[in-house]
């Protein structure tokens, strides 16, 4: 899971679609002027939801967030909503999204079952505060969006649930189409059971789907490795100078003994693209020497 938020370089496009200067939002977020030029644009949790706050303060119109979730032009998905839209069923869609978005953010799509029911969540797995209510309505939104392209038609919510007390409760309910109650213990949306699992009759496509999930499937194992890797070096480094002031012969050995431990015997066998490996190996014997982690 990466701890930062890969924001979608079709989001300041949409903006001003929907009437939004950019410029405008980010200036309301206190967030950096070039933000929206960057190649990849990479936000914490809480620039994340400051972001999400600047929008809605920057215009007034109470149904902004289910406009800005609603997608219709399938050309800016990306791939991992088109993973998602290929998929079997709703259910198989939720699933897809929730394991791949481990790829773009420190966000978790839960599906919880309640007896005959199941609740779909959106957990923030690194916040500090309640996400913004405008960022409810786009994920909410966004996933309905997802699943009624998918089965080719409305989907039939029981309910919709919002932590936040009652407002523009016709809205809601008209463009989710169910009931919708306020002050609930969590944000959720609620199906039947049976709509979990209806298929996607319109967007299943398995030929795609064999060629985008492997790539994902890749990267995320990609990226699991690193965290392994990181978590290993880190907890051999602590334990080489448990005790000990580092200077700089116990840090070469150090650095030598870890290479020696992550590639079963000797340095140059460290795994492929060693020098990689060593780089980040000396990374983090820089980052403990300098701040006494081993204590």
């Amino acid at each position: 899971m990466t701890n930062r938020f890969r924001i979608s370089s079709t989001l300041p496009r949409k903006l001003k679609e929907l009437g939004l200067s950019p410029d405008t939002v980010l200036r309301q977020a206190a967030l950096p002027m070039g933000l929206f030029n960057q190649d990849k644009i990479l936000v914490s949790t809480e620039e994340f939801f400051a972001l999400y706050r600047g929008i809605a303060e920057s215009n007034g119109d109470p149904g902004l967030g289910l406009k800005l979730g609603t997608e219709e032009r399938v050309e800016r998905y990306d791939p991992i909503k088109i993973a998602a839209l290929s998929a079997r069923s709703f259910r198989d869609a939720v699933e897809r999204l929730s394991r791949y978005k481990q790829l773009t953010c420190p966000e978790e799509i839960r599906i919880v079952k309640r007896g005959n029911e199941s609740a779909v969540q959106f957990i923030w797995l690194l916040a500090h505060e309640e996400e913004p209510p405008l960022l409810v309505d786009v994920c909410f939104a966004w996933i309905v969006g997802i699943g009624q392209r998918g089965i080719g038609r409305p989907m039939n919510l029981n309910r919709v649930e919002l932590q936040r007390a009652p407002a523009r409760r016709e809205m809601y309910e008209a463009h989710f189409r169910c009931p919708v109650t306020f002050k609930s213990k969590q944000n959720a949306l609620v199906f039947s059971n049976a709509d979990m699992e209806l298929s996607f009759v319109t967007t299943y496509n398995p030929d795609l789907l064999a060629i985008i999930a492997p790539h994902l499937e890749a990267e995320l194992a990609q990226q699991l490795a690193d965290k392994t890797f990181t978590e290993q070096a880190k907890g051999i480094l602590k334990q080489l100078l448990a005790g000990q002031r580092p200077g700089i012969q116990i840090s070469r050995e150090s650095y030598t003994s870890a290479l020696e431990h992550c590639s079963g015997g000797s340095p140059s066998r460290a795994l492929p693209s060693s020098v990689c490996w060593k780089r980040r190996v000396g990374s983090w014997l820089a980052t403990i020497c300098s701040t006494h982690l081993w204590n």
